[in-house]
């Protein structure tokens, strides 16, 4: 199981089915879960340890899912989790993941906001 990373906009579908014009939502929405997920990528691969291969880092990915209104950052080396969870055989846990989305929240934030700025200019326009 990947180790995986979500955000997820809560409520948003039912103002989205509300509007008479979704498509003035659709963009802005869209390029706040590119936005989020790309700054979470970037912290988390600076929290991956390097290790010989160097291929945890490189590992991290980003996926839009605009239909759930969600982006999912993951890493698909099943080593991470171990990284991410510690083990009982001595593993500390680093919570890279975790961390990064504590740490990512204020810039979450800042895009939410310039999301929502963005919505209610389309809808002012009539777009």
């Amino acid at each position: 199981m990947p180790m995986t990373m979500r955000v997820e906009i809560k409520g948003l579908d039912i103002v989205q089915a509300r509007l008479s014009n979704p498509e003035a939502v659709k963009q802005p929405i869209k390029t706040f879960l590119r936005q989020s997920g790309n700054v979470m990528r970037k912290d988390v691969r600076t929290r991956i340890p390097r290790g010989r291969t160097r291929k945890g880092r490189s590992s991290v990915r980003v996926r839009l899912l605009p239909r759930k209104l969600q982006v999912r950052v993951f890493s698909k080396k099943y080593y991470l989790r171990f990284l991410e969870r510690g083990t009982k055989r001595g593993i500390k846990a680093r919570h890279m993941f975790t961390r990064t989305v504590e740490a990512s929240q204020p810039q979450v934030q800042g895009f939410a906001n310039q999301m929502m700025r963005e919505i209610k200019e389309n809808l002012s326009r009539g777009r």
